[in-house]
């Protein structure tokens, strides 16, 4: 029948969630084995964000699951790679990158617990690129001109949106530059 169908579903659901957040940090957040720590996910340089490196990107594993990593810090600094490495990804490709989805999933890297100065650089990098596209005239990266002219986008509640993700990040924390 159909409703046990579906609480089976939610069933199995929910022992994937406990089985990945137990395996999360032991199979380093389910990322590409050729990248390392210093990674830089907003760097174009000689990156195919196309190829298929990992679950994530493949779709086996979709970023909402990051609500189930455990509340330590080696999980969190291993979600937020995760998560920048997912937005900037669909940013480039121009796949869910509007403002109001980035907002939903951007919760998910817990900023304001964030210290290391290397991924809220790269946080920083990726709402810039995020403002340099509302700046432009657009809501996401691959939206073309004639959904521009749309009232698709409401612009007010975006920058708002955005500012308020920046405003997660501890900028202090970032070296000075010379």
């Amino acid at each position: 029948t159909a409703p046990a169908t579906s609480s089976d579903e939610l069933g199995l659901r929910k022992v994937g969630e406990k089985l990945f957040a137990a395996v999360f940090v032991i199979h380093n957040g389910f990322l590409p084995l050729n990248e390392g720590v210093e990674a830089s996910p907003g760097e174009d340089t000689a990156v195919n964000w196309t190829a298929v490196g990992c679950p994530w990107d493949s779709g086996d594993l979709d970023l909402p699951l990051l609500y189930h990593v455990p509340q330590n810090e080696e999980a969190l600094q291993l979600a937020r790679r995760v998560l920048l490495r997912g937005l900037f990804r669909r940013q480039h490709v121009g796949i869910q990158s509007d403002v109001p989805t980035t907002v939903g999933l951007w919760a998910l890297g817990r900023w304001p617990r964030c210290r290391d100065p290397v991924l809220i650089a790269e946080a920083f990098r990726f709402l810039s690129n995020c403002w340099k596209s509302l700046r432009c005239g657009r809501s996401s990266v691959g939206q073309s001109d004639a959904e521009v002219s749309g009232p698709k986008v409401d612009r007010l509640a975006d920058e708002e949106a955005l500012f308020g993700m920046f405003s997660d990040l501890e900028f202090f924390r970032l070296p000075a530059k010379e």
